[in-house]
């Protein structure tokens, strides 16, 4: 067993939300990351919290969508409605900091 290396191996992950400026899979500081056949589906942001928290309507979205530039910054005010800040929001599904080596071997979503 090798206590250097973080392993995540076979796992199904379904239907999970996170917000909050991390990864719903969030790691800093291992040194190796090891992750061979893990599966990702219906995963994502808690979107439909922040924007019924934030009252945006559809209308909101679609200007968004327009004025947007590739990546769309969510501290722009459209419509006179202020955007969640970004940091609110799901970075990634999976986010590695700080790791000196990563091998991903059929990652899945």
């Amino acid at each position: 067993m090798d206590s250097k290396l973080l392993t995540f191996r076979s796992n199904y992950y379904y239907s999970n939300y996170g917000s909050g400026g991390s990864g719903l899979i969030d790691i800093s500081g291992a040194p190796r990351v090891l992750m061979q056949n893990e599966i990702f589906n219906y995963n994502g942001d808690t979107s439909k919290e922040v924007i019924s928290a934030y009252s945006i309507t559809s209308q909101t979205l679609i200007n968004v969508m327009k004025f947007g530039s590739g990546d769309i910054s969510m501290q722009n005010v459209i419509n006179g409605i202020t955007l969640p800040a970004s940091s609110t929001l799901l970075k990634s599904l999976v986010r590695i900091k700080r790791s000196s080596y990563l091998l991903v071997q059929s990652l899945r979503a």
